[in-house]
């Protein structure tokens, strides 16, 4: 080679490499939350230190550190997993390589910023984590990208429980009830040849007080949510089903009336008094909360995290913290301020969502859940509460609640679980979806609309375009160095 153009070369790699700041912000949270998932249960059993700032610290000798890679090798340090459901089948096997690295990159850099030696630069270390990334039978998973058809199998269809549990039951039993304007103890008299309905409204001819009139919430809300919470449409569906009982068995009435004062008493806008629901000034979203199952509550909450993110590239992260005054609702659009882990929090980035109707429109779906939250909480300091529990339909906002790990890990569960298939690649590598395929999906949709690496590289805050074309435009893996190279020999020629 050209020794000009090799020093010009080499200049340019030194000041790739000299640029580590995006790199370790990028990596912070990642190496932490592996740390906590994997290296401080082993070192809590096995009395091995966690805190390296501290100032009675010690070093990991080599010897602990080849035991836990040998530990890890066995599935002894599997504490938990993000899997969910697939918990059970996950423990007890050995971590993935790319895991396993993870970890040990971790707690390099702990020991370095605490000035501490580390033993896993020691060949001996270096031949036996070789060898594991030899040995290892792991099967590596992708993030599947979202596509539209995916979105459409998530959120077109109405999100009810397809077999009512107790919570469901509860529910819909409170959305009659408040939608008639009777006490839960005269749901028991509900009685199917009394009932008129339409598309739009029921009436009931008389249960207690003389004929009841009830309209369909769909009405006031053009989305499907309304119709997992609408009085109207609970009775309708019993009536379709040709009930030979009552709408509510007595039995059931004490569970009711126990589960709605506990919720009753989360809604600002709601009042219980004996068996009887009031929502003052007939508030529209107060009425929702209170006809909403877990499941329901859930779908909204996985919606106005994942639509945002397939529509203008947001992590999970982002979404989960946003600060209240970060989300700002127009007259139809609406604006995100988001200062993410390669942004200033003092400069953050602004995304505008627009309208695009039908029930995969982001807007509609952060106007819905900003109503449904401010349902339950009068003041809330996040944007998107933690929910209690992991399908539970009550946010808290309030120290000590879960934090980010929380919504991946519901996110997570509730793909896995939601039945969209993803062909695999090949025997040692599959797709799954993952909350990180919304953000897959923008790539791949921004490619296909034609647009530009370098503009889908913008738009995803990646400081180098290489992250964007190997990471997300399935392009052929190539070095900053070597694009050089090709761009400047082609300037030769």
């Amino acid at each position: 080679m050209d020794p000009d153009l090799y020093r010009l070369t080499q200049a340019t790699a030194d000041e790739l490499r000299a640029r580590p700041s995006a790199l370790k912000t990028s990596s912070e949270r990642e190496y932490a939350s592996k740390l906590h998932a994997y290296w401080i249960p082993y070192a809590q059993t096995n009395s091995l230190p966690i805190d390296f700032a501290a100032h009675d610290a010690r070093a990991i000798t080599a010897e602990e550190l080849s035991a836990f890679i040998v530990a890890s090798k066995l599935g002894r340090t599997r504490s938990h997993t993000r899997d969910g459901d697939q918990h059970r089948t996950r423990l007890g096997k050995p971590l993935a390589p790319i895991t396993l690295e993870g970890v040990l990159a971790a707690l390099r850099i702990e020991h370095r910023s605490a000035g501490l030696p580390w033993a896993g630069d020691q060949d001996r270390i270096k031949d036996l984590r070789r060898g594991y990334v030899r040995t290892a039978s792991h099967t590596t998973i992708s993030a599947a990208p979202l596509t539209r058809s995916h979105l459409q199998h998530l959120f077109q269809s109405k999100p009810t429980a397809a077999t009512p549990n107790p919570s469901t039951v509860q529910a819909r039993a409170r959305a009659v009830a408040v939608a008639l304007k009777i006490p839960l103890s005269h749901l028991t008299r509900l009685n199917p040849s009394s009932i008129l309905s339409s598309d739009r409204s029921v009436i009931v001819a008389d249960i207690g007080n003389g004929p009841t009139t009830t309209r369909c919430l769909r009405e006031r809300v053009d989305d499907p949510v309304a119709g997992a919470a609408c009085g109207h449409c609970h009775i309708r569906a019993w009536l379709r089903e040709a009930p030979d009982a009552p709408y509510l068995l007595p039995r059931e009435i004490d569970s009711l009336r126990h589960a709605t004062r506990r919720l009753a008493r989360r809604l600002p806008r709601a009042h219980f008094a004996r068996d009887r629901v009031t929502v003052e000034d007939d508030h529209l979203w107060t009425r929702i909360a209170l006809g909403l199952d877990h499941t329901a509550a859930h779908w909204m909450r996985m919606r106005a995290a994942l639509l945002p993110m397939f529509a203008v590239g947001l992590r999970l992260d982002d979404m989960d913290g946003l600060h209240h005054t970060d989300v700002a609702f127009h007259s139809e659009n609406v604006t995100i301020s988001v200062a993410g882990k390669t942004e200033d929090a003092a400069r953050p980035r602004r995304f505008t969502l627009v309208p695009e109707g039908g029930p995969m429109c982001p807007v509609a779906a952060m106007r819905n859940y900003d109503e449904w939250t401010r349902a339950y909480l009068a003041s809330r300091t996040r944007w998107t509460p933690p929910l209690v529990g992991e399908f539970c339909s009550r946010p808290v906002d309030a120290a000590g609640a879960p934090g980010s790990r929380a919504l991946y890990q519901a996110t997570r569960i509730w793909l896995l679980n939601s039945g969209v298939k993803v062909t695999g690649l090949d025997a040692r590598t599959r797709r799954t979806l993952t909350p990180h395929s919304a953000r897959q999906g923008f790539a791949s949709q921004a490619q296909a609309d034609g647009f530009r690496d370098d503009d889908i590289s913008e738009a995803m805050r990646h400081s180098r375009i290489d992250t964007t074309t190997k990471n997300y435009l399935d392009k052929p893996k190539s070095s900053t160095v070597d694009g050089l190279l090709e761009s400047i020999a082609e300037d030769l020629r």
